[in-house]
């Protein structure tokens, strides 16, 4: 006992020591940034920013709020999200990687800042409870996602007439296509975002236009009254079940009308906008979500398509392919399938296609996501053999082919340390790199030939503009020069097509390399990412309908275009004054252990006894360190119980816990789990082990559970393996008092519309005292015995779409699907089996609760026939 108690105290000392604490701070009256050493530029910049756009934040939200501490994290090409704040624990966590238009650093910062200002706005009663509870009691947390990602959407929009996602013209576009399409979306399908385009960036994109409505109609000082006042009405609890009573009731005091009314407003005022909007050209594809950047290559059209498919309840899979299409006869064919993304667009060469997908790797800046971060691999496959080959990674963002001397790949690799890229050559034939440019621009899209580089990109305070370099003299020229965004460069023979938001949406643009003058090609709808054939003289696009992105084409009209006069001038980063800048350190990240969570707790049993007691939680502000700490009092035992939890990210990727307790006896449970080995891409993708360990029943039993898992995906199929041990140590003896195992296999492979799954269990635990068997379906009660096999067979698919629901009270159902199971188990005592379906209906309410509500009938061997009805949260 005394060697395992040292043991583990030195695995707790180990992790001070060695933990990463190379991280500095920059602190200033709102904000304390932490940052990785060597992107000090970059955290000036941004916290200057932040400080400049805090004011228009706070007058947008009508609330102030203390010091926020905010983590500048790395992740390479594996970014999880732009931002996130954490009102609860409140922190505000970005990542550190350029974005596609000019501010796009400072437009989440400043989203994120609204999110804490928003989301935290309390006063009266809930302003009490939250003083006591923290803020995970403040109303305004109870909102829909459209509310508290609309408002955030709007204050990019407020930051200047050129960014933000609502002046780029994709969501006015994706609104348009609503009306044109007669598909509008009703305030259900916005607030539970189901299984279909634009999905959970529907919080963002029907919000934002939503509150942009608002803004434009009722003036921008309505929504500091709105969340003043649903902030201060404990009404507002009420919300996510009962609208009516909570944020109706603000809607109707501030804008004189409730929710759903200002909602068909709304919706009256689109429809009479854009009643006469027309998508442009011949539909190709007819997949929705996303089918873009199309490339024509020889007689085939070639493009990325990604979706999401549903495989039952609550069961979504994610499809990334480049799909090869026949121009004249529209046969469209698989070319390539991965189970990551395709980050960049395909390129051609000879008889090979060359492609780029993120692949995942431990050691980046950020304790998020455990150190995981990323790169694009680029590959090239040959189109007549088949055969694959990794050519280069890096952090990538764009590429092209190159043989202009020799065969090579030209790419931009992002800086993290100051802002732009590098632009780099890679030789095929010796694998040799070489560095060409290291430039101050953000590149968005590369081509070129005959020793000219043509980029869209910009730099600091610059959306994407069109870039030209001479590789042999090093002048840089500028193609175009306007305050917009044109992006997707692509040449095809002296004609450098591009598509840019001159006009409220994206449009098709070429400029003639010889007579140097520009053309438009496209007039009506959105039109991006353009391709071109000269042989059938058609352009192909990526356009918006309200089912997603699909591809279209037309006949190729070049009709003159002179670009807008128009310039973009507004400073980024002017210098902080250092004397409002202090330096801070890691302390301040600890400084955010003091409880953030204060919750009362009150139990009551079926015998009607009492017990009350106190939840504490909080995590540092790097997150290294999170604990929850609950303390409760039986009344009627009079006896306290207890449980500490604490979780350690200090040597990430590497995590470990420790928690003491003592309800029914102390005991302590502690374990440590690693990640040996992760890929995103098909074929041997994870393998993980860990250790957990249990001291129990006074003090005088101990159980170690070493593991293993490994993990295998393909586009259509996954395999998951794990070992697993449960040991109990006679110390007197040098002995085992008790050896179990418990391997495990699980198969998921896509079949028809569905899924058909196959697990099996292997149970050999002889000297457990307790029934080792959970219950089998068509069954109530456990299964005797603590060696044996159990074997289960299932598939699910959807039956149909239901899609509609309830406001007052608050309840949507989104589809329903069928599960057809056989399950069989067999121990040293009993065999049992069953067969039988399942009926789900995918449930939601509370705004964003899952609800799986399930009806069963099952046949055992034992001729019984049973019937059930259940409802569970889906992860629980």
């Amino acid at each position: 006992m005394k060697k395992i108690t040292a043991v583990f105290l030195l695995l707790a000392l180990s992790q001070i020591i060695y933990a990463d604490f190379n991280w500095k701070a920059y602190k200033t009256e709102r904000f304390t940034l932490f940052y990785r050493p060597g992107t000090e530029q970059k955290a000036l910049r941004l916290l200057e920013s932040m400080e400049k756009n805090a004011p228009m934040a706070e007058k947008l939200t009508g609330n102030t709020v203390p010091n926020i501490p905010v983590l500048l994290e790395e992740f390479g090409r594996v970014n999880p999200y732009g931002g996130s704040a954490n009102p609860v624990y409140y922190k505000i966590s970005l990542a550190n990687n350029s974005y596609e238009d000019a501010n796009g650093l400072a437009n989440v910062a400043v989203h994120e800042f609204v999110h804490m200002l928003h989301l935290t706005n309390s006063s009266g009663i809930p302003g009490l409870i939250t003083l006591i509870a923290g803020n995970i009691a403040a109303p305004n947390l109870l909102s829909p996602g459209w509310v508290t990602e609309g408002i955030t959407t709007l204050s990019e929009d407020k930051l200047s007439p050129y960014t933000g996602r609502l002046n780029t013209g994709y969501f006015d576009a994706y609104m348009a296509a609503c009306v044109a399409d007669g598909r509008f979306p009703d305030i259900l399908k916005a607030t539970y975002a189901p299984n279909e385009a634009p999905s959970y960036m529907g919080w963002y994109l029907f919000g934002g236009e939503f509150f942009s409505y608002l803004n434009d109609t009722y003036g921008e000082e309505k929504f500091v009254q709105f969340f003043n006042s649903f902030g201060a009405s404990p009404a507002s609890y009420l919300s996510p079940l009962i609208p009516f009573a909570g944020i109706d009731r603000t809607f109707d005091e501030i804008f004189g009308k409730v929710t759903t009314q200002l909602w068909d407003d709304w919706e009256t005022e689109q429809t009479a906008k854009y009643m006469d909007y027309e998508i442009e050209g011949t539909q190709v594809t007819n997949h929705g979500w996303y089918s873009f950047t199309p490339v024509v290559y020889g007689n085939k059209l070639y493009y990325r398509k990604s979706v999401n498919e549903k495989k039952g309840a609550f069961k979504v899979k994610a499809y990334n392919e480049i799909v090869e299409v026949d121009i004249e006869n529209g046969m469209p064919k698989t070319l390539i399938s991965t189970t990551s993304s395709f980050n960049v667009p395909p390129y051609f060469n000879g008889d090979y296609i060359y492609y780029g997908v993120a692949q995942i790797a431990p050691g980046f800046g950020n304790i998020s996501q455990d150190t995981f971060g990323g790169d694009t691999v680029i590959f090239r496959k040959n189109l007549v053999t088949g055969k694959e080959e990794e050519i280069v990674k890096g952090d990538i963002r764009a590429f092209y082919v190159d043989n202009n001397v020799s065969i090579s790949i030209i790419y931009a690799e992002e800086n993290n340390d100051t802002p732009g890229c590098r632009i780099k050559k890679h030789i095929l034939s010796s694998g040799a790199e070489e560095l060409l440019f290291d430039t101050q621009y953000n590149v968005h899209s590369i081509d070129g030939h005959d020793g000219i580089i043509y980029f869209s990109g910009g730099k600091e305070n610059e959306n994407p503009d069109i870039i030209a370099i001479n590789t042999g003299t090093g002048e840089f020229t500028k193609i175009t020069d306007t305050p917009f965004q044109e992006r997707n460069v692509r040449l095809y023979g002296d004609k450098l097509f591009f598509n840019a938001n001159f006009g409220p949406f994206n449009c098709i643009y070429s400029y003639d390399l010889k007579d140097k003058k520009f053309y438009r090609l496209t007039q009506n709808g959105t039109a991006e990412a353009p391709a071109y054939s000269e042989k059938t003289g058609e352009i192909f696009y990526s356009s918006l309908n309200s089912y997603g992105f699909d591809i279209y084409r037309k006949p190729a009209v070049f009709d003159k275009f002179v670009l807008p006069a128009e310039k973009y001038t507004e400073p980024y980063f002017s210098g902080l004054n250092v004397k409002d800048v202090k330096e801070a350190g890691i302390g301040d990240s600890f400084a955010l252990l003091i409880p953030k969570i204060r919750v009362p707790l009150l139990y009551f049993d079926s015998t009607g006894s009492a017990a009350t007691g106190l939840l504490l939680s909080a995590e540092d502000a790097l997150g290294n360190l999170s604990y929850m700490a609950e303390g409760i009092y039986d009344w009627q035992e009079q006896k306290l119980g207890y449980s500490i939890n604490i979780s350690s990210k200090f040597l990430a990727p590497m995590n470990f816990y420790y928690v003491l307790s003592d309800y029914d006896g102390p005991e302590i449970n502690t374990g440590i789990g690693y990640p040996l080995y992760t890929s995103l891409l098909p074929g041997f993708t994870s393998l993980q082990a860990g250790l957990s360990y249990r001291l129990f029943d006074y003090f005088y039993r101990d159980e170690f559970r070493p593991y293993i898992f490994a993990g295998f995906s393909f586009p259509n199929t996954d395999i998951r393996l794990t070992l697993s041990a449960a040991l109990e140590p006679d110390y007197e003896y040098d002995a085992l008092l008790r050896t179990g195992i418990y391997p495990s296999l699980n198969i998921k492979q896509d079949l028809f519309d569905g899924m058909f799954s196959v697990s099996a269990d292997y149970v050999y635990d002889p000297d457990n005292n307790a029934d080792t068997f959970a219950v089998l379906r068509g069954y109530s009660s456990d299964m005797k015995g603590n060696f044996g096999t159990k074997v289960s067979a299932e598939y699910t698919c959807v039956l149909f779409e239901i899609r509609k629901g309830l406001w007052n009270p608050n309840f949507y159902l989104e589809d329903a699907a069928v599960a057809l199971f056989a399950d069989s188990a067999f121990s040293q005592y009993e065999t049992r089996a069953s067969f039988g379906a399942e009926l789900h209906l995918e449930a939601f309410t509370l705004f964003s609760v899952r609800l799986d509500i399930k009806f069963m009938g099952a046949y055992s061997i034992d001729e019984a026939v049973t019937v059930g009805f259940g409802i569970s949260v889906p992860g629980l």
